[in-house]
Order: structure tokens, then C-alpha cells, then sequence
């Protein structure tokens, strides 16, 4: 196997340039104009390492409807995995789906001590149901994000510097990884529990401003509605409001 000059890639003996940063390998490939990168070679060049196992879930994906294909290192680091394979956008998107829907559950059961355990349960229901979700689907999704983006490259980009913009714009992000869990950390340990806090807060303000304001004024019935509510179609109400008793038709 040849080595890249460059950035140290293996590479098939064959191949003109390098499948890890898109720099010529030769004198010879340098000098005679590069073709534009398609199919399967543009796949390789922008997927990068393991491009062979990546392609194999693909085909299994390919046999299957809808496509899928498991994935453990999606299911186990959901939005770091998305990072990882630079599908920044859906990255983003998994972050603030958990984010908002753990913090809506935590503000509808807030002050309520015995549903403390019932949330708990909804947001560990709501992370395994993404992290299913994208242990079955990433790799279709991640394929679809190749497709796209090397479209893309070659509609922008000239024939040549398309190799270049191939390795460059694909393969991994690694240091993602721990950007995507600082701001993971970040909202779920301080963003989260401050909007709390202020939900708290306001909550007990109004109900020291209002003591009043939970308490339903009901309206009170005459005995005589009571005892005649089979035989009379109409019965005497008296409403808090009202001096004098309203007909209420129960018809």
C-alpha cells in the first residue's frame, strides 16, 4: 500500500490521488488534468476511513423497507455519533428535541412529588425512543447527508479541485465529539435547572398574589332543584352573583 506524502493516508497502488486528502500522489497525476470524482470513488474519498464497513450497512440497508440497518454507535452516542460524521444540522436537532421535550415534562410534573418517578420514566422513554431511532436509521440518514453533500461538491467546484473539497468537507469530525457533550452538559446542568428555577419562582408569586385564583367559585343549588330534578323539567338555581334565583332548563 502507498502513503500520502501529505497526510500519511494508505492508498491503493493505482489511485492518482489521495484518498485522504485529495493531493496528488505523483508527478504524473499532478501534470494530467484529474477527472471529476463520482460513484463509488467519491463515496471513499468522502466518507474517508472504514468506508468499507460504511458501505456494507448501506447495501444491507439497501435490501430492507423502509432502509435500515443497525448501528450500535449511533444508538449508544445519539447526537455525538451525528457530530462524529459531521450531520452537524440533525446533530442540533437531537439536542434541543431532548432538551425541550425532558424540560416540558420536568415544568408539567415541577412542585408535584409524586410524579417525580412518572417524568423519569418519560424522559428515559423519550431517549431510548431517539436513540432507537437512529441505531435503526443513521446509517440510511448518513448516506442520503453523503449523497447530497458530494452533489453538491461537484455542482460548486471544477473537476480538480473537487478531490480536494471531497476530503476536506467529509470524513470525521473527532473533536465534536466532546463539543457536542460540553453544550449537552452545559444545558442539561445549568440552562435546564435555571429555567426551573424561574418557573418556580414565578409559579409561587402568583399563587402568593393570588391566593384566591385556584379556587373555583361554585354555584349553589336550592333544595327545592334537588328534590324536583326527576319530576320538573326546569329547576331554581342561585348563582353567587345574582340577587335573585335564574331558571336553569336541564332539558
Amino acid at each position: 500500500m502507498a502513503s500520502c506524502t501529505y497526510c500519511g493516508t494508505e492508498t491503493r497502488p493505482d489511485s492518482g490521488f489521495c484518498l485522504g486528502c485529495g493531493m496528488a500522489l505523483s508527478s504524473d497525476a499532478a501534470a494530467s488534468p484529474a477527472g471529476e470524482p463520482d460513484g463509488r470513488e467519491a463515496e471513499r474519498l468522502f466518507v474517508g476511513r472504514h468506508y468499507d464497513f460504511v458501505r456494507k450497512s448501506w447495501e444491507m440497508a439497501e435490501h430492507r423497507s423502509p432502509k435500515r440497518c443497525w448501528n450500535w454507535y449511533a444508538f449508544l452516542f445519539s447526537f455525538s455519533w451525528l457530530g462524529y460524521r459531521k450531520m452537524y444540522r440533525l446533530a442540533w436537532v437531537v439536542i434541543f428535541a431532548h432538551f425541550f421535550l425532558n424540560l416540558g415534562v420536568d415544568i408539567y410534573t415541577m412542585g408535584e412529588e409524586e410524579s417525580q418517578w412518572g417524568a423519569w420514566l418519560v424522559s428515559l422513554g423519550i431517549q431510548m425512543a431517539i436513540a432507537l431511532a437512529l441505531g435503526f436509521f443513521g446509517m440510511p440518514l448518513y448516506q442520503q447527508h453523503v449523497k447530497r453533500r458530494i452533489a453538491d461538491i461537484q455542482a460548486k467546484y471544477g473537476p480538480e479541485q473537487a478531490w480536494a473539497e471531497l476530503a476536506r468537507q467529509g470524513g470525521t469530525n473527532f473533536w465534536s465529539i466532546f463539543g457536542m457533550l460540553f453544550f449537552w452538559i452545559l444545558l442539561a446542568g445549568v440552562v435546564s435547572p435555571l429555567i426551573l428555577f424561574f418557573a418556580l419562582s414565578l409559579s409561587e408569586a402568583g399563587r402568593r398574589a393570588f391566593p384566591d385564583a385556584a379556587a373555583v367559585p361554585a354555584y349553589s343549588t336550592s333544595p327545592a332543584w334537588s328534590a324536583s330534578r326527576e319530576r320538573s323539567p326546569r329547576a331554581s338555581v342561585t348563582w353567587p352573583l345574582c340577587a335573585q334565583p335564574l331558571k336553569r332548563s336541564t332539558t
